[in-house]
């Protein structure tokens, strides 16, 4: 199992400066790695598997910590909504919110078709449509 332990001092410097920053090419440049190309370098260090696995637990951490869940909006708005003291328009609005979130609003698919086309379309269409039936028809004899 790929742990921070496996980095080298570099390695672990850059892994810090990515995670902070997010750019891989100035993670390198501020790790004192000397190289012309820093975003290939960037590049290779975010292939290093430890790297990788760092990087993936630290997003999920983040993602932990600052996601607000469907079940989270759904509660506040259904403490708006149920808030005596807020106004009607504002407890209408998150019952709104709260049925669009959940589907209950969805209007019912109606099949229809509709035909908009104008004069010269349609001339172009039925010349387009003479042309091909001649060529298939001189094809075929």
């Amino acid at each position: 199992m790929s742990s921070k332990r496996e980095l080298n001092p570099k390695q672990q410097r850059f892994l810090e400066l990515y995670m902070a920053t997010g750019n891989a090419a100035e993670a390198v440049r501020q790790a004192g790695y000397n190289t012309k190309y820093p975003d290939k370098v960037g590049g290779r260090l975010l292939k290093v598997p430890a790297i990788r696995e760092s990087i993936g637990k630290h997003r999920v951490e983040v993602e932990q910590k600052t996601a607000i869940t469907f079940e989270y909006k759904l509660n506040k708005l259904n403490v708006i909504a149920n808030d005596p003291l807020t106004s009607p328009e504002t407890r209408i609005k998150a019952i709104e919110v709260m049925n669009k979130m959940q589907g209950d609003n969805a209007p019912e698919k109606k099949e229809s078709q509709v035909t908009l086309i104008d004069e010269r379309t349609r001339l172009i269409f039925d010349e387009t449509q003479k042309i091909y039936n001649d060529i298939q028809h001189h094809r075929y004899q």
